[in-house]
């Protein structure tokens, strides 16, 4: 989940809690399961460094294939 930057502090955490809690609801994973779908929860940290990191690794792969491109067209 993502929202605008500049939510306070107190929010973020209310919407962390409230996740955390949600993804461990019986209900919620009875459905899941049933659509055969992972539950595949991360904190704040974890989303920030898990984006970043794909960031990085999408801007290299970008890198690559630019370079491979151009080698190609020589």
């Amino acid at each position: 989940m993502f929202g605008p930057k500049g939510i306070p502090e107190y929010v973020l955490r209310k919407l962390d809690d409230a996740f955390a809690k949600a993804v461990k609801d019986p209900n919620f994973v009875n459905v899941m399961n049933r659509m055969y779908t992972p539950i595949v929860y991360m904190n704040r940290a974890e989303v920030t460094n898990y984006v970043e990191t794909m960031f990085l690794r999408m801007s290299e792969i970008i890198k690559a294939l630019k370079t491979e491109e151009m080698k190609e067209k020589k």
